[in-house]
């Protein structure tokens, strides 16, 4: 039945209330549970997890740089001129300030930030291993890979260990 007058029938809860009251008329809002929104919820404190594999990360980072600088400096390349040397220092540079970026994103509770860091840590964990036996060094060289490589792939595989962890999972919440 309509309103002679143009007003909107009432609802199956009655009619619609005046401006200004409650949006979610007379029985109020939908209470808050394990599917509901939590309203009074604290953020939740970082989990000494995610600070471990923070820094577990950012030791490996900078081992694989060291690593990349020995071999960058002592392999022999043929004709190799400054803008090779330049350009994969630039490399270097991007791609671990891609990683320091995505630990502080981490750090910070962003779920993909850990996805992106566990696929790159498994990459890393390859590259390490492969290049550690697979590629003559002079002994020097080769004695500076092999500590920093090996160091980098137990801090990574500790890092990512650590931040599956049910705590620091339950940290990742963005």
């Amino acid at each position: 039945m309509t309103d002679p007058y143009g007003a909107p029938p009432p609802g199956p809860y009655g009619p619609p209330g005046p401006y200004g009251s409650p949006p979610y008329g007379p029985y109020g809002p939908p209470p808050s549970g394990p599917h509901g929104p939590q309203v009074d919820s604290e953020p939740l404190a970082r989990p000494d997890d995610v600070d471990t594999g923070f820094w577990l990360w950012l030791v490996a980072t900078t081992m694989m740089v060291i690593g990349y600088v020995v071999d960058l400096a002592t392999l022999p390349v043929k004709n190799a001129s400054v803008v090779v040397y330049g350009v994969s220092g630039i490399f270097l540079f991007v791609v671990a300030s891609v990683v320091v970026t995505l630990l502080f994103l981490l750090r910070s509770g962003y779920r993909f930030a850990r996805t992106l860091l566990t696929g790159g840590g498994a990459a890393t964990i390859v590259y390490a291993l492969t290049n550690l036996f697979g590629v003559d060094r002079p002994t020097v060289a080769a004695f500076v890979f092999a500590v920093s490589a090996v160091i980098a792939v137990v801090c990574v595989a500790g890092g990512i260990y650590l931040l599956h962890r049910k705590d620091a999972h339950a940290y990742f919440t963005r």
